[in-house]
């Protein structure tokens, strides 16, 4: 899979993350593919994030251990992942409840690198944090993007599941970003790729 987190110039693009650090502000919907991935590769590099393998380094994620308390964290990011030879990139936002280790969020403003934008919105379902012991059984945000897109008047239908990890936080500290695997299906084309969230 060509790793695209990795791959894209990230010249710029500071500007539209605040300076690349944590707490990125409100995205407000990027509007090009070129912003979006460029933005997302942004995020990756700041959060010392491996796409290639959907996770951080072991030194680098959160060991929270059940002990974070905030019931609103709010998370927003990136997805993306390559379909055959061009990559499609999404927007994401997640609020986290670490007291019920429940998870609500959606995806949006999704852009094809050669066919452009898809229309419509994916609902997070079935999220939830299962905590672990260590930093290298760590604490993990599960859930599946679920709903449809539409590009060029045809609808896809499309179910992508995310498995990540925490990082900048240790104890009852609230992390500051989340990432990890994302995979699923497009319609019938299958979505292989990665996502990562700041802390807002």
């Amino acid at each position: 899979m060509q790793n695209l987190l990795k791959s894209l110039s990230i010249t710029g693009a500071c500007a539209l993350l605040a300076g690349c650090g944590g707490g990125s502000g409100d995205l407000g919907g990027l509007a090009s593919y070129d912003e979006v991935s460029t933005a997302a590769s942004a995020m990756a590099t700041a959060n010392s994030f491996d796409a290639a393998l959907g996770e951080f380094t072991v030194a680098t994620r959160a060991d929270i251990s059940g002990q974070v308390t905030a019931t609103d964290a709010h998370y927003e990011g990136f997805i993306t992942d390559d379909l055959g030879d061009t990559s499609l990139v999404g927007e994401t936002e997640m609020t986290v409840d670490f007291d019920l280790a429940s998870v609500t969020g959606s995806a949006t403003n999704f852009y094809h690198e050669t066919d452009g934008a898809y229309t419509g919105t994916l609902t997070l379902v079935g999220g939830a944090i299962n905590n672990g012991a260590t930093a290298s059984d760590p604490d993990t945000l599960d859930g599946t993007f679920t709903g449809s897109l539409i590009n060029a008047a045809v609808n896809y239908n499309t179910d992508i599941t995310i498995s990540g990890e925490f990082t900048g936080g240790t104890g009852a500290t609230t992390p500051s970003a989340v990432g990890g695997t994302a995979d699923g299906l497009v319609g019938s084309d299958l979505f292989i790729g990665s996502f990562i969230s700041e802390l807002q």
